[in-house]
């Protein structure tokens, strides 16, 4: 929580409290497990089976994380 408020995600405990509760989004994943979980898991896009094995899932998974906030060993939502 303190990462949060220092990180100006929020001006106190209580705050930073609630909004970790609001934008959890996962554990921390390296680029190319957060690409094949975006893909597979929540289905962001479709890949088709034979053409899976050519998708650069580690750049898919970098590019994704740009809308995303990485604190400690949790991946949040950035709104």
């Amino acid at each position: 929580l303190v990462a949060i408020v220092k990180d100006g995600y929020a001006n106190d405990l209580y705050e930073a409290k609630t909004w970790k509760e609001d934008n959890y989004f996962s554990e921390d994943m390296n680029d190319y497990d957060f690409g094949y979980y975006m893909i597979h898991e929540l289905g962001t896009c479709e890949i088709p089976e034979h053409l899976q094995s050519y998708f650069d899932y580690e750049k898919y998974g970098k590019e994704c994380k740009w809308d995303f906030v990485v604190i400690g060993d949790s991946i949040y939502q950035n709104s």
